[in-house]
């Protein structure tokens, strides 16, 4: 069951490894890569060395409990306030302000990214690296 969650309220609380790989980056929890979100033109753009990895909705919720259950520290993308962060301590993290400017120049994930884009393609450019209105 561990290799099919990343949380079980009982029998299996979520664990955390160092990184020993090429690619060491943190790994940035972001939505489904069929969702219109620009996380890794934001993360490239503003200079936070994560990695942006798509996880299901579920995934995510059940990745939130196992670092709150090991003491754990994550980033994400959600809103704020978040049905999921109700029960923890969140920070926010705040991005350039949007402009026209900025959501005219986003990448385009209205179709399945996970397989037409790699992560050089969503950099995109630095003018659509800001946050969400």
């Amino acid at each position: 069951i561990e290799g099919e969650r990343y949380f079980k309220e009982t029998g299996y609380g979520g664990y955390f490894v160092n990184c020993t790989g090429d690619d060491c980056r943190g790994h940035f929890l972001d939505y489904p890569c069929n969702w219109p979100v620009n996380t890794v033109q934001q993360l490239v753009h503003n200079n936070i060395p994560l990695k942006a990895v798509s996880y299901k909705y579920n995934e995510r919720e059940q990745i939130l409990k196992a670092a709150n259950n090991t003491g754990s520290d994550i980033i994400y993308l959600g809103r704020y306030p978040d049905l999921h962060t109700v029960e923890y301590d969140p920070w926010e993290v705040q991005l350039p302000r949007a402009t026209q400017k900025c959501i005219n120049n986003r990448i385009d994930r209205t179709e399945d990214s996970c397989s037409i884009f790699n992560e050089t393609e969503l950099s995109g450019n630095e003018l659509g690296s800001c946050g969400y209105q």
